[in-house]
């Protein structure tokens, strides 16, 4: 068994996408996903979710790898074109709703950077939120937050800095907190970092920090 401490994924792009072409992925899904026009990259996104459904058995041994390829060709999640964001969350979604897909914690470690740093982004927020909150029920809520935690931390990431990701972060992290309690928080970490924002120059972080120690000691 996986234990807490190895929650990371170590697969690499160029191994993923070796894995996923064994798995049978069509080729034409691949070639879109490799092609310099977002629309072929859309579609390959409307392609993928038509394949997955039908070809259930044989993705299962592959999910980690299908999350890792799916980085890779969001440009490691640095892709910022509107019409392919709007497919990828549904996509991811919808990947994770389905109770027959094995969404691991190495699944959420794969997909959190997106979700986190997309979260002070007004036309992303709610599916990126959705994309934590669901996680958090499918994986483990401790785990799930522990990961977004690390990612909210990372000081390479510069996203994860920035203010409106620092309020909306505190704002999830309080409803989750509020919702599901803090018997499944990593509570040491969560208050870490819930004062590492209460000392932020941003009145708006400093409020939601407040609101999150509130939530965390009521």
């Amino acid at each position: 068994m996986v234990g807490e401490d190895q929650i990371h994924s170590t697969i690499s792009g160029e191994e993923a996408e070796i894995r996923i072409h064994e798995m049978g992925l069509p080729k034409t899904i691949m070639d879109r996903f490799n092609s310099n026009d977002w629309k072929e990259k859309k579609e390959a996104f409307v392609e993928l979710g038509k394949w997955v459904p039908a070809h259930m058995d044989t993705l299962k041994p592959y999910t980690e790898h299908l999350f890792r390829y799916i980085k890779a060709k969001m440009k490691d999640w640095k892709e910022s074109n509107i019409n392919i964001m709007k497919e990828a969350f549904p996509f991811l979604l919808t990947i994770i709703k389905n109770p027959d897909i094995s969404f691991s914690k190495q699944c959420f470690d794969i997909i959190a950077p997106f979700a986190i740093n997309n979260l002070g982004e007004a036309k992303y927020n709610q599916p990126a939120s959705e994309l934590i909150t669901l996680s958090c029920e499918v994986v483990n809520p401790k785990i799930a937050v522990k990961i977004s935690l690390e990612v909210l931390q990372d000081a390479k990431n510069p996203k994860a800095q920035n203010t409106k990701t620092m309020v909306e972060a505190n704002n999830l992290l309080a409803k989750l907190v509020n919702d599901l309690t803090l018997k499944y928080m990593p509570f040491i970490e969560l208050v870490d970092y819930a004062k590492h924002c209460f000392g932020n120059s941003n009145q708006g972080v400093r409020t939601a920090s407040g609101n999150l120690l509130k939530a965390i000691y009521k």
